[in-house]
């Protein structure tokens, strides 16, 4: 029997209500809004989990390309892509979804895995222990009440290249989840992210190359540091095989100091594919970022790397910002702490808690 990838979502959150209020604009909101997301957003990465599943055994060799002996499974690249891209920024801790993984479909259990100050990750756990988990990074947040909007900012300023300094933070967090899984599970976890969270996961697969799949898949990543560089040419024969995955007209895969990996430039129409409300030209490298890029008509694959800005350049252009961020960062927690603070554990938190409250009452009274 087939089964149709879905979105289950956990007891304590019955729906999604779609909600167009300024309390979306307010940072004091973010705990609730993370909580009760818009469900077309939802809606749109399922569909395209099922058109995936409806494309059949599909199997693409990169041999000639990018060099690799074994054969990838495009489906369960395009299944990761649509998690990286879509489901990370929209994923509800608890809830299940079902995918398309290696040839056949596969349901997890979505595990939220906080890393620092409100930048998350998702592990999702396959009910069935022979089945691969996989392990999830979203990229950055811009928005003012997004969980970890101002984290991200400053790990995309990291003058060490974008999130260098922010994984170190963090890494123990995840070598315990890893070896959690590779515990319980009898396959090694997929690794995948898009954006910055791209950059976490091919850290991640350089750091910790013996507890996950050979492949890492990391979508519009920018790119690593000089340490992560000299370690994977030490790695030599036991490096990770990382590919990356971007589109031509992409400018954010510029960032960073250094390309580890094998990139592979994607060209599609963007115009076929963007929403009607964003074909306008000025929008396009915007959208070459946020768009998933491997299921669209007429792709075309080419084995080529960005370039970088220099790195004598880049270290002094964003040390000022970088030290600024942290800074804030401080402050902000000091003012109005983060999402999981206690009322009076920053000077306007009960301010903050109060607004949670309300928000709460209008959600519950307005489904």
């Amino acid at each position: 029997m087939q089964i149709t990838p879905q979105f289950v979502l956990p007891q304590n959150v019955t729906s999604l209500p779609q909600t167009r209020s300024l309390c979306n604009l307010a940072i004091f909101s973010t705990t609730i809004k993370e909580l009760r997301q818009d469900p077309l957003e939802c809606q749109h990465v399922q569909q395209n989990l099922i058109e995936i599943a409806k494309q059949g055994e599909e199997i693409i060799s990169l041999k000639s390309l990018a060099g690799i002996e074994e054969e990838v499974d495009l489906q369960t690249i395009r299944s990761l892509e649509q998690l990286a891209r879509g489901y990370a920024y929209h994923a509800v801790h608890g809830s299940q979804i079902s995918l398309h993984v290696n040839g056949k479909m596969i349901t997890y259990a979505v595990e939220e895995i906080p890393l620092w100050k409100g930048i998350v990750a998702y592990g999702l756990k396959p009910l069935n222990k022979e089945d691969p988990p996989i392990l999830l990074f979203r990229g950055s947040s811009f928005y003012p009440s997004g969980r970890g909007s101002f984290a991200t900012m400053i790990a995309d300023i990291d003058p060490f290249s974008p999130g260098a300094l922010v994984y170190k933070c963090f890494s123990k967090k995840i070598k315990h989840w890893l070896a959690e899984v590779n515990t319980s599970y009898s396959a090694k976890p997929y690794v995948t992210g898009h954006s910055l969270g791209g950059a976490f996961a091919a850290y991640t697969a350089i750091e910790y190359s013996a507890s996950v799949q050979p492949f890492t898949y990391t979508h519009a990543t920018v790119g690593l540091s000089c340490l992560a560089k000299k370690k994977v040419k030490k790695m030599q024969d036991a490096a990770p095989k990382i590919l990356n995955f971007f589109h031509e007209k992409d400018p954010l895969t510029k960032w960073g100091h250094h390309r580890i990996g094998t990139d592979i430039q994607v060209s599609c129409d963007l115009d076929a594919c963007a929403p009607a409300q964003e074909k306008i030209k000025w929008r396009q490298k915007s959208l070459s970022h946020r768009i998933s890029l491997l299921d669209k008509p007429g792709t075309l694959l080419h084995k080529t790397a960005p370039s970088m800005l220099p790195v004598w350049a880049y270290i002094p252009l964003f040390t000022i910002p970088f030290v600024g961020g942290l800074v804030g960062l401080t402050l902000s927690k000091f003012l109005i702490g983060n999402y999981t603070s206690k009322p009076y554990h920053s000077l306007f938190g009960p301010i903050r808690w109060t607004w949670h409250k309300i928000y709460q009452h209008s959600l519950k009274n307005n489904p």
